[in-house]
């Protein structure tokens, strides 16, 4: 469960005025009544398209066992088989389709916290777009702007930024290799 809720008490004595829980699949009904007290949520949505193509560009690519298994609904085939033995469009289509659920999610978490004071919302390509000024909304969001640690934990979550989108330009690039091919 995310600590945004409840933190368990043996990390509770140890947490700093603020802190940093990231779900990447929260769903609205982990909220239940909502927030915990004092607790703020920042909650970073993403364009559905580019959920629907980050998926599939993984299932391409990726070796976890589900993307393996055989799908009656698929003729027998894997995801990751069925994927790559279609075109871009068709296995595009599917994994919306497959996405469905996950979309809904965002949307039904969106909905119940939008107007909600504890909670920032960001757009994923808000950050992509200006790092820097989204991490500072972020920090001023959660009173940690003030907080000395802020600036170094800035420049870590940057680095960690970076890195992820090196390595997803590299996988962008193989499969636009693997799909001229």
């Amino acid at each position: 469960e995310p600590w945004l809720l409840e933190p368990p008490a043996s990390a509770r004595a140890a947490m700093p005025a603020w802190a940093v829980c990231v779900d990447e699949h929260a769903k609205a009904a982990a909220l239940g009544g909502g927030l915990r007290d004092g607790a703020s949520l920042v909650h970073v949505v993403r364009d559905p398209l580019e959920v629907c193509i980050s998926a599939y560009q993984y299932a391409l690519r990726s070796s976890e066992s589900w993307l393996h298994v055989g799908k009656a609904e698929l003729g027998g085939r894997s995801y990751q088989q069925y994927y790559r033995a279609s075109s871009v469009e068709t296995g595009l289509a599917v994994e919306c389709r497959r996405s469905m659920k996950e979309l809904r999610q965002m949307a039904e978490l969106y909905q119940a916290t939008r107007r909600d004071g504890a909670v920032l919302t960001l757009r994923f390509e808000e950050i992509e777009a200006g790092f820097d000024d989204a991490m500072r909304k972020v920090f001023a969001f959660a009173g940690a702007a003030r907080d000395s640690a802020a600036p170094r934990d800035a420049d870590r979550m940057r680095v960690l930024l970076t890195a992820h989108q090196r390595v997803s330009r590299q996988s962008d690039e193989e499969d636009q290799r693997r799909i001229a091919e």
